[in-house]
């Protein structure tokens, strides 16, 4: 028959149970981190899940669903606004200020192209001036 008694340990077995203690409360961390990793992803499917759930019970309530749709911007430059049209129905669905760029680009006027003889003619006729920077200046020369 064997019973389990306490017996004295030497100094030797004592550091190699200390050092075997370490080892397992170590493990037992590591197992712990795991766990919490392991509920965190399913925590985050379960959620995931709840989202297209909701989802789909709304889209069956109401025969609307909301789902990705082609829309262009187009400028309003006279309202400095850009507007947002879906490109399936054609409806405006936004709408925001234009930024200091786009204003900028919006409230130049037509200019003349560079080198465009008519263009040239066009200033020569009125008495304006052309000047020497338009074109390509190299070596002296415009084009």
């Amino acid at each position: 028959m064997i019973r389990r008694l306490p017996i004295q340990l030497t100094d030797a077995e004592r550091n190699v149970k200390a050092r075997h203690a370490a080892s397992l409360v170590h493990e037992r961390t590591m197992l712990e981190e795991q766990k919490k990793e392991t509920a965190a992803e399913y925590a985050e499917r379960i959620k995931d899940l709840s989202t297209k759930i909701t989802a789909a019970v709304e889209a069956a309530r109401t025969g609307i669903e909301e789902r990705d749709v082609e829309v262009n911007p187009k400028p309003n430059n006279e309202a400095f606004v850009v507007e947002f049209y879906r490109d399936d129905t054609g409806e405006l669905v936004e709408s925001r200020p234009m930024t200091d760029e786009e204003i900028r680009v919006a409230r130049q006027r037509e200019l003349p192209l560079r080198g465009s003889a008519t263009a040239e003619t066009n200033l020569r006729a009125v008495g304006a001036p052309i000047s020497p920077l338009r074109g390509n200046t190299r070596n002296g020369t415009t084009t």
